[in-house]
């Protein structure tokens, strides 16, 4: 078998059948791939909806019904079933090209590398209503050798955007860790630890969905959010600390990058809830203890970072980009942006 597809399933009736039909629409034949759902606690149709797709095409899809785990736990039990020569990952309120799984395997894992990459188009409601993308399975490899040195180059942001051997996934004992917002950044962190072999391809195939409700990753409560802004928070300490005491140099821009990426995650998941004072002080102190701010924030991320430095030391400044965050550019802005 060539390619084991896992879709982790929760509360998301109504983009499933989206998601489940472009992975049929793949261009390999019956036997020559699997499409793994797991089915982690919903509540709503979404077991239904996966029970009918099984019984038309019993041949491709294996459906897990678990307990909820959260995302992690539901990709762990997809690879744990997977038996393709290759691993891939889609969200189920995401989908593919039609053929873009096929053209990568065919064009690009022939020498059997570790990972092979490609990109994705982040498309919310009014790029989905509106069009403006092309939706057409091709592109070439840009980039091809191993995992450290593409990391300081390219580091990567998402785990849906890969194949991975997973013979290799295997050998190593790579998994999803339980750390809510931050489970791509972990993964693909200890993954390119591992130095992996790997082709970096243009093929623009994966279409990222946003303003689904429902999903695994939407999170609008502030009881539900804070648990996991705690968690990030708790990560990108602890990979900052990974990478400066391993000695691995060689990866270091790269985790700078990513870091980077993760504390604007962070505050923005902050602004989306407005944090009372006393919640504010005690994030803000856990932050200052380690040289966050230093990491990256030169050059044309210089404002960002004065802006960051402004919030974490003045309760006044976060609350006035809290508001403009949650005010003008979540509700005017954001659904005109990729």
């Amino acid at each position: 078998m060539k390619l084991s597809i896992i879709v982790p399933v929760y509360n998301v009736e109504r983009l499933l059948p989206r998601c489940l039909d472009s992975l049929l629409r793949q261009g390999f034949e019956v036997g020559e791939y699997e499409i793994v759902c797991v089915n982690d606690g919903s509540t709503d149709g979404s077991a239904a909806i996966l029970a009918e797709y099984a019984e038309r095409h019993p041949d491709v899809f294996c459906i897990i019904t678990q307990e909820n785990q959260g995302l992690s736990g539901a990709r762990n039990a997809g690879m744990a079933a997977a038996e393709g020569q290759y691993i891939t990952f889609v969200d189920s309120d995401d989908y593919i090209v039609d053929g873009g799984y096929a053209y990568i395997y065919q064009h690009f894992c022939q020498d059997e590398p570790d990972m092979v990459t490609f990109w994705s188009v982040t498309l919310n409601d009014y790029q989905l209503k509106h069009g403006g993308y092309t939706d057409k399975p091709d592109g070439k490899a840009f980039y091809r050798g191993c995992g450290h040195d593409a990391y300081n180059t390219y580091p990567p942001t998402f785990a849906t955007d890969k194949f991975y051997k997973r013979s290799f996934l295997q050998e190593k004992g790579l998994r999803f860790e339980n750390i809510p917002i931050c489970e791509d950044t972990s993964f693909c962190f200890h993954l390119y630890l591992q130095n992996p072999t790997l082709v970096m391809t243009d093929c623009n195939i994966y279409r990222y969905t946003k303003d689904n409700q429902g999903s695994i990753l939407s999170v609008r409560s502030a009881a539900a959010l804070i648990p996991k802004i705690e968690s990030m928070l708790y990560h990108n300490i602890r990979m900052f600390n990974d990478y400066l005491e391993s000695g691995r140099t060689e990866m270091a821009h790269g985790a700078r990058g990513i870091l980077r990426s993760q504390l604007l995650t962070f505050y923005t998941r902050t602004f989306s809830v407005a944090l009372p004072h006393e919640q504010w002080q005690k994030y803000m102190r856990d932050l200052r203890a380690y040289p966050h701010h230093d990491v990256g924030m030169q050059g044309k991320w210089r404002l960002l970072g004065w802006a960051m430095n402004a919030c974490s030391s003045s309760y006044l400044a976060y609350s006035v980009f809290s508001f403009l965050y949650t005010h003008v550019f979540d509700r005017h802005v954001r659904k005109h942006l990729a």
